[in-house]
């Protein structure tokens, strides 16, 4: 029997062997998913802390530990390797002024009527509101001595997520009933339904047709989350909401209650680390050599330049930042999901972090600060992200009568990260089976774009690609760039492309 299972395991390896590689339909990328049909209203989800826990550290480990299968692409990208708009993201590709439609509802309209509600959103101790335009929101105060920590975190990550094409409420800072400084966040927008379920789709919903796990948009929060140094990403955060026109309507994705991002969770956690007469060495050994008589850490409370922002580290190592607890989408992150959001992180304009600093309302000293740490987190993250796969962008396809040439864009070499000397491309050609048609080109870079000529027998061919390989002084990175091409009466144009 184990004879014959051997057989058959390097008889499926060899037919692994052989490279498949996607084919795209000719016709154009979609821009939109039309996940907006009317339906009925769904159920409001049910949250259990303990069946969350289990979910998290038992099922998520026995199924990662016993599926030998590989983690497929992320299912909600293009032929052109972007997120679609959708009710989960809204694609904002060279938009010039991202903020533009966040504030569309405006700060809470005096006078205000308490509800005497628990807040929709689980935030911990924010009072619900509805203003004299019976608007819904939601009131945070600050910490206690900490004024404009918690609330600046909440308005200035709410803007940058809204930046990036995340779904959020907007978040205003404003002077509550009793004159104190709250952060006022318009919620809920429709009907909340509860936390996203993060490893199922909704049964109730007829729109929600991918699994959750495989869309880069929940992946690609790694990085996300690294920027805005969200440490503990509760399910609360992750938040479904029914938006209806009379009777019917259709369900959206939020991303809400974001008073522990900016390092105000690790301030938090540190504070009560330090006030933890029970606290213990971080040092598992060292507690086990000492049979658990080590000395206690000392009791020391954290310290930041001022005390409105939090502890929020400007120098950082993306590769080690996930948030807790686990998140199951962050498990099957591939090269490309990164490289989306690098991209996407680095395309948010200076004025645009600018602009969501200052609506947290600060004085001059912490919103300078905030700046500078939030763009040198950024540079780390962006050029982590670039070096995870080739970061080639198609400038344009350039056809003469005799020869045609792709032109590429290395955005670690635009954006500075990788000087042009120390840049250089394998570019291959293969046909739709898999089978080179064409031998490896050399080419070395003399600035951000790249010009590949392509060679004849492609325009020969139903359907072809090209694979770009971009090395570092001669270190190959982890992965290619694909692009494919189809002939047409007009010549070859490109059908798609996958980092």
């Amino acid at each position: 029997m184990k004879h014959h299972t051997c057989i058959c395991l390097v008889a499926l390896a060899a037919t692994a062997c052989g490279w498949q590689p996607a084919r795209f339909a000719d016709r154009p990328p979609v821009s939109v998913v039309h996940d907006d049909r009317p339906i009925s209203m769904p159920r409001k989800g049910a949250f259990l802390e303990e069946l969350y826990q289990a979910d998290v550290y038992v099922r998520r480990e026995l199924v990662s530990g016993l599926d030998p299968r590989d983690y497929p692409e992320a299912l909600d990208v293009n032929s052109f390797d972007e997120v679609p708009t959708s009710s989960w993201f809204r694609n904002m590709v060279d938009q010039p002024h991202p903020l533009v439609g966040y504030g569309r509802d405006g700060p809470p309209q005096p006078p205000w009527t308490l509800t005497g509600e628990p807040p929709e959103s689980g935030t911990p101790e924010a009072t619900s509101i509805i203003d004299k335009r019976g608007l819904s929101y939601e009131l945070q105060e600050d910490l206690p001595q900490r004024e404009g920590m918690r609330t600046g975190a909440t308005a200035i990550a709410s803007r940058l997520l809204h930046a990036l094409g995340y779904r959020t409420p907007e978040v205003h800072i404003v002077r509550s009933h009793t004159g104190t400084r709250v952060a006022a966040t318009r919620w809920p927008i429709g009907v909340d339904l509860g936390p996203t379920p993060i490893n199922h789709r909704r049964d109730d919903d007829p729109n929600d047709h991918l699994p959750h796990v495989d869309r880069r948009s929940l992946r690609a929060l790694k990085l996300v989350t690294a920027w805005l140094g969200i440490s503990k990403m509760r399910p609360r955060m992750l938040r479904d909401a029914f938006i209806a026109k009379e009777a019917r309507g259709h369900v959206q994705h939020f991303m809400v209650g974001l008073d522990s991002s900016l390092g105000v969770e690790d301030f938090l956690r540190a504070v009560a680390f330090a006030a933890n007469e029970d606290r213990e060495q971080a040092n598992f050994f060292l507690r086990l050599s000492s049979l658990g008589l080590s000395p206690k850490p000392p009791a020391i409370m954290p310290e930041t330049p001022w005390p409105s922002v939090g502890w929020f580290n400007p120098q950082i190592d993306p590769a080690t930042l996930e948030p807790s607890p686990p998140f199951e989408p962050i498990d099957r992150l591939q090269p490309g999901d990164l490289y989306w959001i690098a991209k996407r992180i680095g395309a948010v304009p200076h004025g645009t972090v600018a602009e969501a600093i200052t609506a947290a309302k600060l004085d001059p000293g912490p919103t300078n600060w905030l700046l500078q740490v939030l763009h040198l987190r950024r540079a780390a993250i962006v050029a982590w992200g670039y070096d995870r796969t080739t970061p080639c962008e198609v400038v344009s396809l350039d056809q003469q009568h005799d020869s045609a040439y792709l032109v590429l864009k290395d955005l670690a070499v635009e954006h500075g990260f990788v000087e042009p000397s120390e840049r250089s491309y394998e570019v291959t050609f293969f046909g739709a089976d898999g089978d080179e048609i064409a031998g490896g080109l050399e080419l070395n870079a003399t600035s951000a774009n790249v010009r590949v000529p392509l060679p004849r027998v492609i325009t020969e061919v139903p359907y072809s690609i090209a694979r770009v390989l971009a090395k570092r002084d001669g270190n190959a990175l982890p992965r290619t760039v694909d692009i494919h091409f189809r002939p047409s009466v007009e010549g070859l144009r490109i059908a798609g492309l996958r980092h």
